[in-house]
């Protein structure tokens, strides 16, 4: 537990960044499946860009965690 509190002590700045663009990325889903009846073609470019951006932050976030940020 201690190994954890320090971790997100030192990396707290790139965390709520990640953080942030990961819920951009589930807003993006969600307003893409409720434009579905509108415009086929505005459900897929939206759902997918949130799609990419969710797996994308995900897998960034999982890496700062484990490796960390080297500067």
């Amino acid at each position: 537990m201690d190994f954890l509190k320090t971790m997100i002590e030192f990396k707290w700045p790139f965390l709520l960044i990640e953080v942030v663009f990961l819920f951009v990325g589930i807003a993006l889903i969600v307003i893409g499946i409720k434009t579905r009846k509108k415009s086929k073609s505005t459900f897929l470019i939206i759902t997918f860009l949130g799609i990419a951006i969710t797996l994308l932050l995900s897998w960034v976030l999982f890496w700062t965690l484990i490796v960390g940020y080297n500067s």
